[in-house]
């Protein structure tokens, strides 16, 4: 086991020595932008698809971590949605009063006088 270790500790220190010392051949510019071009956008749909993948879960109510015996609405989302419904509330009055406005001759007492 220990001789294995040792053996992969090898084989990475002489590739990076190789990789340093450029004697894996001429350096090409054009090369080695293509290719960190290509690592970057294969990273890029990489990224993209593991965050589709982790939307898609959540969206449809499934927990991330597998666990699926956890109640998957939260106490911060009831607490959101009686928020809402406040809110709600709130703009059905104006709505009234915006009724009351432009429908019967509305009175308004100017409380600065």
């Amino acid at each position: 086991m220990n001789t294995d270790i040792q053996n992969i500790v090898k084989k990475i220190a002489r590739l990076w020595k190789r990789l340093t010392t450029h004697t894996l051949g001429e350096v090409h510019p054009e090369r080695d932008w293509v290719v960190l071009l290509v690592l970057s956008l294969l990273l890029f749909f990489i990224s993209i698809g593991v965050n589709g993948v982790l939307f898609y879960r959540v969206y449809n109510g499934t927990a991330l971590a597998g666990n699926k015996t956890e109640n998957t609405v939260s106490k911060q989302t009831e607490k959101i949605n009686k928020e809402v419904e406040e809110i709600q509330k709130i703009f059905d009055a104006r709505k009234e009063q915006y009724d009351k406005f432009i429908s019967e001759p509305y009175s308004f007492v100017d409380p600065a006088r």
